[in-house]
């Protein structure tokens, strides 16, 4: 070491920092309740005196801007009598409409079908879809058919496929 001296005032100085900051904490940990200020010494808060009044006053002639048209709202008074012997409002009876359920879409044979993924020739820039159906790994190119689903696109994700005369995406997994 090139200079002891330094090196140990230094130690010193660290040593007290660090003891001070023990210090403090365990007086937090072992002081008990804190003290709160007593009503005598918290003091009264009173406002500074200007000696100049308020001199505004609100203007309330603006129209509501929530109003149709600009006109202004006129309220009716009603006594509390009237209010208690009025009926409730009964909404008007409604006919009730028959809803026809949607047609069962035949998917039977493409939740079989997984798209695996798909790889593109790099000459012919052909995208080919490799699927699991049936049991099997197949590769189709797009516009192929495989039994009654006919590949129409590809994409990262997911294939857009025509089944039954719909459209279906199958997602990739």
């Amino acid at each position: 070491m090139k200079n002891k001296q330094t090196t140990y005032i230094l130690l010193g100085a660290v040593l007290c920092v660090w003891g001070m900051i023990f210090m403090q904490v365990g007086k937090g940990l072992f002081q008990g309740e804190p003290e709160s200020p007593s009503p005598a010494t918290a003091g009264t808060f009173t406002a500074a005196a200007t000696g100049i009044p308020d001199t505004f006053s609100l203007s309330l002639t603006y129209k509501d801007p929530f109003l149709k048209g600009g006109e202004k709202q006129s309220f009716r008074s009603v006594n509390l009598a009237e209010a208690r012997t009025t009926t409730a409002y009964q909404p008007p009876p409604v006919a009730p409409v028959a809803v026809n359920p949607a047609p069962a879409v035949d998917t039977t044979g493409l939740e079989r079908v997984v798209y695996v993924g798909m790889i593109t020739n790099a000459d012919t820039k052909r995208k080919i879809c490799i699927v699991h159906a049936y049991g099997k790994e197949h590769m189709i190119g797009e516009g192929e058919k495989l039994d009654r689903i006919q590949f129409l696109k590809a994409y990262k994700d997911s294939v857009k496929v025509q089944f039954a005369h719909k459209i279906h995406y199958i997602k990739r997994r």
